[in-house]
């Protein structure tokens, strides 16, 4: 019983720290208006949401 409860205990814990990696977080795009983008922080998610051609960013979003 003290095995099942204690793998219980990790595998709860292993959810919630794979469930809190990737936040969203609200963008104000120029060309998109208001989106929803996944990162690791607001400024890195907004940077992900920019598209881009050839390396150049056709758009700016900034964290809302």
């Amino acid at each position: 019983m003290k095995k099942v409860i204690i793998t219980g205990v990790f595998a709860f814990l292993g959810v919630i720290a794979l469930s809190s990696c990737n936040k969203e977080y609200s963008c104000t795009c120029s060309i998109q208006g208001d989106i929803v983008a996944k990162g690791k922080n607001a400024t890195d998610a907004c940077t992900d949401a920019e598209e881009s051609v050839l390396g150049i960013s056709v758009e700016t979003c900034i964290p809302a």
